[in-house]
């Protein structure tokens, strides 16, 4: 199906086989499979938990591929699951909308941490005018790649390389 899992180790150690390769998630990591994976998991300690989410990817550009890692400061993430987690027993009038703001937020999080290090932190400063203005103007009909690019002071030549190495995806399909 069209689902993503991302995976939080609570305590013990989880080893999850994605596409013959394997994933040891440990407490305080996260791990994140994409649509269309067939994955398999295996307690290596015992107790071993995992908090998952299930979700609709078709939506997360840059996410195309598995990978886990382990974040900076885990509070911050865990504090994400447990939310979520909340809102979904409780299930309150408009939960849905809230588990997806959520959702995202955390992705966005994660986005940031991985992928925003070294040189690809320095790239980003450099086309966050472009990005801001992509936000804003995503609906706009004339929105173009060129302004996107301009709002940044770069050629759009420059501005759609810069911006396949920050975000691991082309400024279209983002």
């Amino acid at each position: 199906g069209k689902n993503c899992f991302l995976l939080m180790g609570l305590c013990g150690t989880t080893i999850y086989t994605v596409n013959g390769k394997e994933y040891v998630i440990g407490k305080n990591d996260i791990a994140f499979f994409p649509e269309n994976t067939m994955y398999q998991g295996a307690c290596r300690e015992v107790p071993a938990r995992t908090a998952m989410i299930v979700f609709e990817g078709e939506n997360v550009s840059g996410f195309d591929e598995p990978f886990m890692f382990s974040p900076k400061k885990w509070e911050s993430y865990e504090s994400y699951f447990f939310n979520m987690l909340e809102k979904y027993i409780i299930a309150d009038f408009g939960y849905k909308t809230e588990l997806k703001a959520i959702l995202y937020t955390l992705i966005n999080k994660i986005i940031k941490e991985r992928m925003l290090s070294g040189e690809s932190e320095r790239n980003y400063r450099k086309i966050k005018n472009s990005i801001l203005y992509i936000h804003e103007n995503y609906t706009d009909v004339e929105m173009s790649i060129a302004k996107a690019a301009a709002a940044s002071g770069l050629s759009e030549v420059h501005f759609r390389r810069l911006f396949k190495e920050v975000f691991k995806t082309s400024p279209l399909s983002y």
